[in-house]
């Protein structure tokens, strides 16, 4: 028995956790920093003595939120769905049977947002 390292394994193990994390907090950065910014250009123009009206104009060049259809949850769902039944083919043809449940996950997880859809559609509907 080898008492070695398997170093490749232990980076791609570590990567595979850590670039979430990454990802996330690069994330909150960027929009902290866009925030301060915006905050710091709010405070200038206050400081130069601008009334609440033209600070209100200065701003308003961002388009304002619009609500959302929820089709993104019918994306989501139809994404993985189908990555739950292309597992589950792998496994039907390779004959794991031990990649049925995951696969049976990712398809009720799908489907599943797929509903939320038709629900957050049928609730806007009657708004």
């Amino acid at each position: 028995m080898s008492d070695s390292i398997d170093v490749p394994g232990v980076i791609a193990l570590i990567g595979t956790f850590s670039l979430p994390a990454i990802i996330v907090v690069v994330a909150f950065i960027v929009d902290y920093k866009k925030k301060k910014k915006y905050y710091e250009t709010l405070l200038k123009a206050l400081e130069l003595g601008k009334d609440p009206a033209q600070i209100k104009e200065l701003f308003a060049i961002e388009k304002p939120k619009t609500k959302g259809n929820g089709i993104g949850f019918l994306k989501g769902g139809v994404v993985v769905a189908g990555v739950g039944v292309g597992l589950a083919f792998m496994a039907l043809v390779l004959a794991e049977t031990e990649m049925f449940a995951p696969a049976a996950l990712l398809l009720v997880i799908g489907l599943s947002l797929v509903i939320v859809y038709y629900l957050v559609r049928q609730r806007s509907k009657t708004k």
